[in-house]
């Protein structure tokens, strides 16, 4: 469900594929005329807001909400690479924090400048398939 809202959000429910993925005539336009580059994305999160505990897991984990420790996650999907044929992902987390109200800080504590996360260098990305989740 994740992956449908993100490709189709506000796209009244379909996205057109890039112009080299398109159409039968293979011969004019190959998968290898996308446009490929190298993608440097970076990603800063400065603080979340009332984060609930989940109800059903409080009298199963011995742990109490008091303990909740949000962290966040992204992982960068790039799609089919050519030699492999397998969609390839890079993941990266922020530093678990220790409140439901967190205010998330880069490595020199510096208040309000955010943690960041950077996928940097990644090759032969299509930008039109790629996506964030």
């Amino acid at each position: 469900m994740m992956l449908n809202e993100a490709m189709f959000d506000g796209e009244d429910g379909w996205v057109l594929k890039p112009a080299a993925y398109q159409g039968a005539d293979k011969l004019s336009v190959t998968l290898h005329d996308a446009a490929r580059h190298t993608l440097d994305l970076a990603l800063t999160f400065f603080a979340g807001h009332n984060i609930p505990a989940e109800e059903e897991d409080e009298g199963d984990n011995p742990r109490s909400r008091s303990a909740l420790r949000p962290v966040i996650k992204a992982e960068l999907h790039i799609g089919e690479d050519d030699k492999d044929g397998h969609e390839h992902s890079y993941k990266q987390h922020t530093k678990a924090a220790k409140t439901s109200n967190p205010q998330f800080m880069c490595s020199s504590h510096q208040k309000g400048a955010g943690e960041k996360l950077q996928f940097l260098n990644i090759p032969k990305v299509v930008e039109e398939l790629s996506f964030i989740r």
